[in-house]
């Protein structure tokens, strides 16, 4: 699978790492205060999972989001960062990269990634990684930013990203280059038809929900073998 951060990843890694402590409300500004419902709208798949890997957790926004933040057995939050302001902290946290996961095979009924996937540093290494770790039937929801086909939509999405994202650099100050190191992550990613049909590929069946004009994706993947 193509379109990933590749040689950038441990800058953009590192200016997450850097932007901890405000990063959340530099989430809410670009997502026009809706990163709350989608992250809801997201996990709402997750409601009868018995144990949920969250890749990519951050503070457990995600896994909170879903509902696992009450110390099922064998939920997992894992992260490359050392996040210390955890909002779920009865799962437990793993530090661990997406391509080689630190789990057995078929260890989780459901895994989530919610605005991270697409911070890997082998976008197709990551999801062949994630299918390993399923259990055959298990549901992989992946929330993220997309990129439109259609190159209108992509025009005015990508437009869209680039001059928030360069705004919310400006507005933060010190912060500024961290914040425009964000933009690399988007430009990196692949077109949503074609994160579809590599996800149909190595799990055998997903299905994508397109939102604000494709500019937010939710691709939802079933293991089928």
């Amino acid at each position: 699978m193509a379109s990933s951060l590749g040689g950038d990843w441990a800058s953009v890694i590192a200016s997450i790492g850097a932007l901890s402590g405000v990063y959340e409300a530099g989430n809410i500004i670009l997502s026009l205060g809706m990163i709350g419902a989608l992250r809801r709208k997201a996990a709402w798949g997750l409601s009868g999972c018995r144990n949920l890997l969250d890749l990519g957790a951050g503070p457990g926004l995600m896994s909170k989001a879903a509902g696992c933040c009450d110390g099922r057995p064998g939920s997992v939050m894992l992260d490359i960062l050392p996040w210390s302001r955890r909002t779920c902290v009865n799962s437990e946290g793993v530090r661990g990269m997406y391509e080689w996961l630190p789990f057995r095979d078929d260890a989780f009924e459901c895994v989530v990634a919610g605005f991270s996937l697409r911070d890997s540093w082998n976008l197709g290494a990551a999801i062949i990684e994630v299918r390993r770790v399923m259990r055959r039937g298990g549901v992989f929801i992946v929330l993220d930013l997309g990129k439109p086909d259609g190159r209108l939509k992509r025009m005015i999405i990508t437009a869209y990203w680039r001059g928030a994202s360069k705004l919310l650099a400006i507005l933060t100050g010190p912060f500024t280059q961290l914040f425009g190191k964000l933009e690399l992550t988007y430009l990196a990613m692949p077109r949503n038809e074609f994160v579809l049909r590599s996800f149909r590929k190595v799990f055998g069946h997903a299905s994508m929900w397109k939102l604000l004009f494709g500019g937010v994706i939710i691709t939802v993947a079933v293991k089928l073998l």
